[in-house]
């Protein structure tokens, strides 16, 4: 009588999923007909990677621009001006630029130290609370140093026109005269800051 062997064979299948190619807000899936990434957004999100939010109308929060700098303690502050929920924040560039280096380019949201592609630069504008607490907008980098407030949103980059953070876990209950800041991360830990330059307009 011989022996017989019955197994089961397995693999581990890479597909465009496995590099979480959509924003919190969106869930991959594989099309099955060309076996390509697509992100199912829910009912209030568009856009590629359910970057987008498409809840209702955005609201203006700040009259007058807002100006932020990279260096100095140079913030740039707003003031809540009703009562409400906030989901996430959008800051739209209107002008300027902010260097980390006399050597390179200026950028809206990051640091363009090195002469690479600013899509793959981490972006480094962090919105905090009046006692300098970053809000949980995006999945900051926590390794201590200059990059510890480095963080990348898909669909974003760092001479984006518009910078729309990812949803609060909870949406954060907001009162009238609420002070808010925008930060550049470097200026905001006090690292790497002495060839910082430059004022951004938002």
């Amino acid at each position: 009588m011989s022996n017989t062997f019955v197994f089961n064979a397995f693999s581990i299948l890479q597909n465009d999923c496995s590099s979480n190619p959509c924003s919190p807000n969106g869930k991959c899936v594989i099309d099955e007909r060309d076996n390509k990434y697509r992100c199912q957004c829910p009912g209030d999100y568009s856009g590629k990677h359910c970057e987008r939010v498409e809840r209702g109308e955005w609201k203006k929060i700040n009259d007058q621009a807002v100006c932020f700098g990279a260096r100095d303690d140079s913030y740039g502050a707003f003031n809540i001006k009703e009562n409400g929920l906030i989901d996430t924040f959008k800051l739209v560039h209107k002008q300027g630029s902010l260097r980390c280096s006399p050597n390179y380019p200026g950028s809206y949201w990051g640091c363009m130290d090195k002469l690479i592609n600013n899509r793959k630069k981490k972006l480094t504008t962090v919105i905090t609370y009046s006692n300098n607490t970053a809000l949980l907008l995006a999945e900051y980098n926590r390794r201590v140093g200059c990059h510890y407030y480095a963080y990348r949103i898909n669909g974003v980059h760092v001479n984006s026109t518009e910078l729309v953070f990812n949803n609060l876990s909870t949406p954060l209950r907001a009162t009238v005269g609420q002070e808010f800041r925008i930060w550049h991360a470097r200026d905001l830990v006090d690292c790497s800051e002495e060839n910082n330059s430059g004022t951004n307009m938002c």
